[in-house]
């Protein structure tokens, strides 16, 4: 019964908090365009005046990719608590167990880019660059000590180097994830920059819809 419960706050508490802090922070992806209006004047007197436009609400909550990857980022932190323990076990296992102390610190880490990402904090996409780096770099390691586990210390190492390679190539694929987000928002925010100078030009107009559909892809 016990197994049962911890897994059900590990899923649940991640779950809530990600919720809670998705919904509180929503309106600080509102994101406006402006838009030209449809006019039945003619071009020939359109072309003597300004284009009238519009404010239209184009996004009004993360995108899809911000708040999985958001998600994601809080269930893999959340991994510093079960994670922490095997390391205490494995400092009595040859000193295994300080591997995990780089993996560890890049879990809180994560955890914490997580909400970055949700809130759109200013600092969020260097952030979650920054991590990416790292934990590519930390997974090239992991795996290269996996491949040398066994070799040195026989086939009861099998486990843990298998443990590693998992681990390295799940997060591989966030930390490409975190690139995309970092990208996006970097996006985000030049659109917003165009959108609060007022420049309205066929340039913006094409940048606009470029920028958004990789937003809302």
């Amino acid at each position: 019964m016990e197994p049962v419960i911890v897994v059900a706050l590990f899923v649940f508490g991640g779950l809530f908090t990600y919720t809670a802090c998705e919904r509180r922070h929503r309106a600080r992806w509102v994101r406006f365009e402006r838009r030209e209006i449809a006019s039945h004047v003619g071009p020939f007197r359109q072309s003597a005046g300004s284009v009238p436009t519009r404010d239209v609400v184009v996004q009004n909550r993360a995108p899809k990719l911000i708040r999985r990857t958001a998600l994601w980022s809080i269930y893999m932190g959340q991994m510093a608590v079960p994670g922490g323990l095997l390391g205490l076990v494995g400092l009595f296992v040859a000193g295994i167990g300080l591997v995990s102390i780089p993996g560890l610190i890049l879990a809180v880490r994560i955890w914490r880019v997580g909400y970055a990402l949700l809130r759109r904090d200013p600092g969020a996409a260097a952030k979650a660059r920054q991590l990416c780096t790292y934990a590519l770099v930390l997974n090239a390691v992991g795996v290269t000590l996996a491949m040398i586990l066994p070799l040195a210390g026989g086939t009861d190492l099998l486990p843990v180097a298998a443990t590693l390679v998992i681990y390295g190539g799940v997060s591989y694929a966030h930390a490409i994830a975190l690139r995309r987000c970092a990208e996006l928002l970097e996006t985000d925010s030049k659109l917003r920059t165009r959108y609060e100078s007022g420049a309205y030009t066929t340039q913006a107009q094409q940048f606009s819809a470029r920028a958004g559909h990789e937003i809302q892809a």
